[in-house]
This record gives C-alpha cells, sequence and structure tokens, in this order.
C-alpha cells in the first residue's frame, strides 16, 4: 500500500477516533464519576449492545492510529528494505493482538461469561483510576496548604 493512503487512513482514523472518544466522554458524564466506575455499571455498559460496539470501534481506531504512528516513528529511525518490512509486520501483529485481547475482553462480557480474570481486569482499570483521582486531589491540597498566604 501507498504510504499516501496509508496516512490517509492515519488521519480519518484519528479524527473517527476524536469523534467516538468525545461521546464515550459525554455518556460518561450522566452520571457521578465514582458511580460509573462500579463493577455493576461497567459491566451494564458492556452489555448494551450500541455502547458496546462504540467500545469495540474506539479499541480498533486507536490501535490502527497508535500501531500506524509507532510504525512511522520506527521508519524514521532507520532505513533499510528487511527493517522496514519487519517493523510493518510488527507492528500489524502487535496491532491484531490488541484488538483480539481488547475484544476478547468485550465480547465475554457481553455474553455475560463472568470469569475472574476478566472481573479482575475491569475492578483493577476502576481502582487504578480512582487511585489516580485521589493523589491528584492530596497533591492539589498539599500545594493550597503550602501556599504563602498575605
Amino acid at each position: 500500500m501507498r504510504e499516501s493512503t496509508i496516512m490517509k487512513i492515519h488521519y480519518g482514523t484519528a479524527l473517527a477516533a476524536v469523534a467516538l472518544v468525545a461521546v464515550h466522554i459525554l455518556m460518561r458524564m450522566t452520571m457521578n464519576f465514582a458511580d460509573s466506575l462500579e463493577y455493576e455499571t461497567v459491566l451494564a455498559n458492556y452489555k448494551f449492545i450500541p455502547y458496546a460496539i462504540m467500545l469495540e470501534l474506539i479499541l480498533v481506531l486507536l490501535s490502527i492510529h497508535g500501531f500506524n504512528g509507532l510504525r512511522v516513528i520506527l521508519l524514521e529511525l532507520k532505513q533499510g528494505r528487511t527493517y522496514e518490512k519487519a517493523v510493518s509486520y510488527g507492528c500489524l501483529t502487535a496491532m491484531f493482538v490488541l484488538i483480539a485481547y481488547g475484544s476478547r475482553t468485550i465480547i465475554m462480557t457481553n455474553m455475560g461469561i463472568d470469569r475472574k480474570s476478566t472481573r479482575l481486569e475491569l475492578q483493577s482499570h476502576s481502582d487504578l483510576v480512582c487511585r489516580l483521582l485521589l493523589e491528584k486531589k492530596n497533591t492539589q491540597k498539599k500545594k493550597k496548604n503550602n501556599s504563602p498566604t498575605r
């Protein structure tokens, strides 16, 4: 495939991903943020077919965009026919593996297969986001307390 065509795909995936991620964020804003990360709420989101399809599209678009960007960066570092083929096929393989793994999670959860690993994956994501928000809040409080008063 010509490089110009690949870059058009790259730009198209960026625009589509921005639109879908905006919809995703707007849907998260319909309820309290902490409530939206509850395990039962996340499961309900995955079981809602239109939302699951949107998550799948986001996964595919961001994977294509991200791995193509990585491929472009790696091709700028070094040239050579063998190297370029290895980078291109390596990025394609990694992209398909990521899409397959993410799709597996979406499909298994949507079908109601309540595997312990899927539950742990969803809970660990929720825990990570909550931990990061708490750290940010604590950092802001410390800065506020340490600022000089007049």
